[in-house]
């Protein structure tokens, strides 16, 4: 059991880890496109790399942990992004646009091991320990991502140059991998037989009914979360006609509380089944959407953020850990597929969200958002009603 919480604490840091690292290049984009000279589309390729590095490291998560388990699969992840931002230094010194894009897509492929990765850990360490733990991991790297924001607020006070801020944030972040990985036990490899690798197939797991109505739900509410990441500082300036100022404070107040949503989680998961809360969640993005989409008082229009903010931040980690049942092996694939299925819709759904937005404006096009938030709430009472059946089936 000692291993099992130290693995735990491992996984905090790494998590927590790679927040910082992604908030930190999100924040010097805009330097980053002055470097490069970039026009707005020129930069929307370079910003591409990340989206194909995190593909690749998403589709191949799974088996980097089936074949060389968890810890060293979290150790090429961790090295990939610090590699990528240390690339993307060099952007200072040759300010080439296939430079930039190869950085990021180190970044992105790095991160998607590290989800990956993360989930499956997580889950087997919560399945030994009997508690939900993966919420709070979540919740680290919401807190990763405030605290690069706040070091970024920081060196923009100061007027830190570009490389200087990335060399103290890649030192940070060095030392925070080499204490993460020296503490991952690979919980989730314990009894594992590789010969079972056919029988467990991770795609073959959607032909269970409860993992096909997971994958459903999931489709939904990592949508609200990727729309509110990429969209929300937007909407509240060009729907409801708040400052650009405000509408990032407004986007502070999201993430702040995706951040406290996820971590005060296991206290209700003492009283509450995972199944329940997923529920709870859909509609609270649901009523959150719809307050951003229809409502014309700006009043309503900010507060919108609380609801969707709180259905956006338990979603994700709980579908997972419904999914997280059956043998190491079964739950290693069922966890793979589902956060698969999350991660790839949270990357792929919002730019589409931003051609509707350039045709009907961003408020109609958060309707999709909305649609699909009440698909996921109609099949999460679905889930819930028959839990034990669809588990058993």
């Amino acid at each position: 059991m000692k291993n099992v919480t130290v693995s735990r604490v491992g996984l905090y840091a790494l998590l927590l880890m790679l927040g910082i690292a992604m908030s930190t290049w999100a924040t010097r984009t805009p330097a980053l496109k002055d470097m490069l000279g970039a026009s707005t589309e020129q930069m929307g390729l370079v910003l591409f790399g990340f989206a194909c590095g995190s593909m690749l490291g998403i589709l191949a998560g799974g088996k980097f942990v089936k074949k060389f388990y968890v810890r060293f699969t979290m150790c090429i992840g961790a090295i990939s992004v610090i590699s990528g931002l240390l690339v993307l230094v060099t952007v200072l010194f040759l300010p080439k646009q296939y430079i930039a894009f190869i950085g990021l897509f180190f970044i992105g492929f790095g991160s998607g091991l590290l989800d990956i990765a993360g989930n499956i850990e997580c889950c087997a360490i919560q399945n030994k320990m009997n508690k939900h733990l993966l919420s709070t991991l979540h919740g680290f790297f919401c807190i990763g991502t405030l605290s690069g924001s706040f070091i970024s607020l920081i060196v923009s006070f100061f007027n830190i140059t570009y490389e200087i801020h990335l060399f103290f944030v890649c030192i940070i972040l060095i030392c925070m991998a080499v204490f993460g990985i020296s503490l991952i036990k690979n919980a989730s490899s314990e009894g594992i037989n590789k010969k079972n690798d056919k029988k467990n197939n991770t795609f073959a797991q959607i032909k269970e009914k409860r993992i096909f109505l997971l994958c459903i739900v999931i489709l939904g509410l990592a949508l609200a979360e990727g729309a509110a990441n990429d969209w929300l500082p937007l909407l509240m300036r060009d729907g409801h006609g708040f400052a650009e100022s405000t509408g990032t404070l407004i986007y502070l107040v999201f993430t702040a509380g995706m951040a406290a949503g996820r971590l005060s989680a296991p206290i209700f998961l003492r009283h509450f089944k995972p199944e329940f809360l997923i529920i709870f969640s859909a509609l609270f993005a649901a009523i959150g959407v719809s307050l951003a989409i229809f409502s014309n008082n700006s009043l309503l229009g900010g507060l919108s953020v609380l609801f969707w903010g709180l259905g956006a931040s338990l979603g994700f980690p709980l579908v997972i850990s419904c999914a997280s049942y059956g043998s190491i092996e079964e739950s290693n694939s069922r966890v793979t597929l589902v956060a698969t299925v999350g991660y790839i819709d949270f990357l792929v759904s919002p730019p589409f969200l931003g051609s509707l937005g350039g045709c009907f404006g961003l408020r109609y096009a958060m309707l999709p958002v909305l649609f699909m938030t009440l698909v996921s709430f109609v099949v999460a009472v679905i889930i819930n009603k028959h839990a034990n059946n669809l588990k058993n089936h």
